[in-house]
């Protein structure tokens, strides 16, 4: 199970998501499936509640070295992760309204800007290296990872301890505020 989040950890997070148009069950789904919402989490490729990549943190204006963004709370995370969604949205041209589309966005900015169903192909060279980096996804053993997968993957970390409990704390903190 995740680490638990302060209740201003989750206003925070909450308001700096809202101001981006995304729904905060839709961030919270896919940021559950991506590091169990812990700020620490690290991929050695990717760190923090979002899986920031060095790459995505340096188009975000992220000065420091990558893996420092995984020694940030969730409060010091959340502008940053405001500042990620705000791009994304630029970058495929709409506001994720499900997290499914939201965590297309995330794999594949390409994929959800065309709203392709095929989001890695492994017999497309320029997207082999992504689709054997996350081949664990295609559970049918396809040779492509698609939307479908990614939906059966998420639906696991909905019904995971840790959405449900920030899904509840959402509601508790929307309420006192």
């Amino acid at each position: 199970l995740g680490p638990e989040w302060s209740d201003e950890d989750m206003f925070i997070f909450t308001n700096h998501v809202k101001q981006t148009g995304v729904p905060v069950e839709a961030a919270l789904a896919v940021y559950t499936a991506e590091s169990n919402l812990d700020p620490k989490a690290s991929s050695g490729v990717a760190w923090g509640v979002p899986q920031m990549t060095a790459g995505t943190l340096k188009d975000l204006l992220w000065s420091e070295p990558a893996a420092n963004f995984a020694k940030l709370g969730v409060a010091d995370q959340s502008p940053w992760i405001q500042k990620l969604l705000e791009y994304q949205i630029k970058v495929i041209g709409f506001t994720p309204q499900t997290a499914l589309d939201l965590y297309v966005a995330n794999f594949s900015p390409a994929a959800a800007k065309s709203k392709a169903f095929v989001i890695y192909d492994s017999k497309v060279p320029s997207q082999a290296a992504a689709y054997k980096a996350n081949a664990g996804l295609d559970s049918k053993g396809k040779g492509h990872i698609d939307r479908n997968d990614l939906a059966a993957y998420l639906r696991s970390w909905v019904d995971s301890d840790t959405y449900r409990r920030a899904i509840d704390q959402v509601r508790k903190v929307q309420h006192v505020s």
